[in-house]
């Protein structure tokens, strides 16, 4: 009867959970505010210990049925949205997509009628990587004391699926039924668009991954179709093609590129 009213368009992430009880904690909250998917990236926490299952009480079923996965890349592949709480929002990667919880949640709403949404949470010690922090949609921030605005996990996880659960009763915007990419689709296509680009040195030397990591984010902001990510893909095609005759143009003999 529970696990009938939960809600399927949202997962909560856990990213290298240290503790047990953290996990127990997170299952619990997931319960009271109807998220039904719970999906570990390399968890050192133990999700069937005593002491999860007793600070999950009636969610201990979620840890159960909770997912592990190698990586953050893989957890989210089949995701079309994806924010991350974390406390520190300065530096390259992090500074460009920091958003208020609440405004990311309503972000979120939104775009939930067109795929599943990622709820991404680090680490208790050291939080995110900014590697992890980079394929994500949004940074989401919980506005604390600012001399000491560091959440446990398990109260950051609380938090947010509050606000989610209240943009429940809001009616978000409507979109019409296009499909978004999902992170499984669009990560080979940066990959495809960052080489390409490579190749005609706009993302060149040291600079290189911060002009790149400004394009990835501009992109993630647009929310791209799966049309569109198909349309990169051709871009970075051709762009490869063109430098690939310019290369082959240059290496004819004399007397071919005369006899053209």
């Amino acid at each position: 009867m529970i696990e009938s009213t939960l809600h399927q368009a949202c997962c909560v992430i856990l990213v290298r959970t240290k503790f047990d009880g953290n996990l127990g904690s997170v299952a619990r909250a997931m319960l009271n505010f109807g998220i039904s998917e719970l999906r570990l990236v390399n968890p050192l926490a133990n999700p069937c210990s005593h002491e999860a299952r007793s600070m999950a009480t009636h969610g201990a079923m979620l840890l159960e049925k909770s997912q592990t996965f190698q990586s953050l890349t893989d957890a989210i592949s089949d995701c079309v949205w994806t924010g991350c709480t974390s406390a520190r929002t300065g530096g390259l990667f992090r500074k460009q997509n920091v958003v208020e919880l609440q405004h990311g949640i309503q972000k979120a709403r939104e775009t939930s009628d067109r795929g599943r949404i990622a709820l991404v949470f680090g680490p208790e010690d050291h939080g995110l990587t900014n590697e992890e922090i980079s394929i994500c949609n949004y940074v989401l921030t919980i506005p604390a004391n600012a001399d000491y605005p560091v959440l446990n996990l398990a109260q950051a996880v609380v938090i947010t699926l509050y606000e989610w659960y209240l943009s429940n009763g809001i009616n978000p915007t409507k979109h019409e039924a296009v499909q978004l990419a999902s992170a499984y689709q669009t990560q080979s296509m940066f990959e495809h668009l960052e080489a390409a680009l490579r190749a005609i040195h706009f993302v060149w030397g040291e600079k290189g991954p911060s002009v790149f990591h400004a394009i990835r984010h501009l992109l993630g902001r647009a929310q791209i179709t799966e049309t569109e990510n198909k349309i990169l893909h051709g871009l970075a095609r051709q762009i490869s093609w063109y430098v690939n005759q310019k290369e082959n143009s240059k290496k004819m003999p004399p007397e071919s590129l005369e006899a053209e």
